[in-house]
């Protein structure tokens, strides 16, 4: 919205100034009193109203055409916020001046929650699960989850973008299912036992996960560290 708004200033400007140059009535020629010739502000005019038409065109270009990458998916949104499409074909598309797009990544991707000498991972640190027979275990988690482009439009209507998905759905998710399950293992089976703690938190998660429209393709437990106790 915007950048309509823009392209129309701009051009009332060259619109403006073209208008101006009509009006002004002086001989390219003339000479004043001392011989010299008069500024030519009717062509100046004219030159400068070149210069805003320009930016309109270049800003109009840049407004209707958008660049989409393979692995995204774009959603088209009109200027009251309504969703008028859904693109998924990589390459250069066309749309209105008044639209515009959320970016939606619909390749593999990872939650990291993980701590070591390396720092934290980028979505969090490991996580504080408590144990059958009331101990404590330190986890590093990964999920490796992807978002199907046919949940984009309900994904835009309850979260707003993929952002907000990430922080108000799935991560909050990964932290409280790897917690919960890790209460099923004793500190023995959970060092032992990863594979089935894994799977036991893939099936969890693809249950929680299926209404979002995202699948979850694997689950790795990193270090699992036992508390003192």
């Amino acid at each position: 919205m915007a950048t309509t708004v823009s392209i129309g200033i701009f051009l009332l400007i060259g619109v403006a100034l073209l208008v101006s140059s009509s009006r002004v009535k002086q001989q390219s020629g003339q000479k004043d009193s001392y011989g010299r010739k008069p500024f030519p502000i009717k062509l100046a005019l004219r030159v400068g109203a070149v210069v805003p038409v320009l930016i309109a065109v270049l800003l109009l270009g840049n407004s209707v055409f958008y660049a989409q990458d393979p692995g995204k998916a774009v959603l088209i949104r009109s200027f009251t916020g309504e969703v008028v499409g859904v693109t998924e074909d990589a390459g250069i598309h066309f749309k209105t001046p008044w639209q515009s797009v959320n970016e939606f990544d619909i390749r593999n991707q990872s939650i990291e929650m993980h701590t070591n000498a390396g720092g934290e991972g980028k979505d969090g640190s490991a996580l504080s699960v408590p144990l059958s027979g009331s101990a404590t275990a330190t986890v590093s988690a990964t999920v490796i989850y992807s978002i199907n482009a046919s949940a984009i439009e309900d994904i835009y209507n309850n979260f707003g973008n993929q952002a907000g998905l990430m922080d108000n759905a799935l991560k909050p998710l990964v932290r409280s299912v790897v917690r919960n399950e890790g209460t099923k293992f004793t500190p023995q089976q959970i060092k032992e036992n990863r594979a089935a703690y894994a799977t036991d938190i893939q099936e969890k998660l693809q249950a929680d996960w299926e209404r979002f429209g995202v699948t979850v393709d694997q689950v790795n437990i990193g270090d699992v560290t036992l508390d003192e106790k």
